[in-house]
Order: structure tokens, then C-alpha cells, then sequence
């Protein structure tokens, strides 16, 4: 009998520790996948959202907009003129400007520490 009691008890504690894990990968699961998907790109798939449309020169409208600078595109969409890629306007300044961010020291810091890991993370940690 005693035996018997001795063998229930080990049963129960292997029971109780594999609920505990069980519950431990659940609780790790759960977590994870709520912050994949707060991660930038992941929500709202389906909206693209164009930023407010610089106007068209005056006296032009339509397909025949001629945009205050050579960096804007016409949208028929919006009705307005948006930047192309890689280029921001300064409705202050009238002017283009580069956008994004310089990708030289990036690819210096990845050719010589690269080989330790640091991958191409070194573009937002750049200059």
C-alpha cells in the first residue's frame, strides 16, 4: 500500500510539472505572436495610406498638372502631386530634398564587424 501511495504521488507531481510547462509555453506563445504582430507593416496590410497631396501649379489640374518640382509625381488617385521614391518636399523651401537614410557608413560597419554578428542593423544606428 504504501508503495502504491509513493508511486500516485510521483504520477501527481510529474502531472503538476507538466501542466506547469504546458501552461509556461502557452503563456510564451500568446506573447509572442501579440508582438509580431504590433510590429511596423504587420497591421493593416490591406490600407495604403498616400500622404496629403501637394497641389498642382496654378492654372493646371487633372492629367494635365504640371507639379512645382521635378521630385513630385501626379496622383489621379488623390487629385495631387506626391514625392517619387527616395525624395521628400519642403512645401516651405519649394525644393526636393534626398529622404531616407545614408547607407555608406552602414556598409562599412558591416564589411569590417559583419563577420561578429552585427548584420545590417547598423543602417538605423548609422550617422
Amino acid at each position: 500500500m504504501n508503495y502504491q501511495n509513493r508511486n500516485m504521488k510521483i504520477t501527481f507531481n510529474q502531472m503538476r510539472v507538466g501542466t506547469s510547462q504546458l501552461l509556461f509555453w502557452l503563456f510564451l506563445t500568446q506573447c509572442v505572436s501579440v508582438s509580431m504582430l504590433n510590429l511596423r507593416g504587420l497591421k493593416n496590410l490591406n490600407e495604403i495610406q498616400l500622404p496629403e497631396a501637394i497641389p498642382c501649379n496654378p492654372g493646371t489640374n487633372g492629367t494635365s498638372c504640371v507639379c512645382p518640382a521635378k521630385c513630385l509625381m501626379y496622383s489621379g488617385e488623390t487629385g495631387g502631386c506626391h514625392p517619387m521614391d527616395c525624395w521628400s518636399y519642403s512645401d516651405i523651401k519649394d525644393e526636393c530634398n534626398e529622404a531616407g537614410k545614408e547607407f555608406l557608413p552602414a556598409l562599412l560597419l558591416q564589411i569590417f564587424l559583419g563577420a561578429f554578428g552585427s548584420g545590417f542593423g547598423n543602417i538605423g544606428t548609422s550617422i
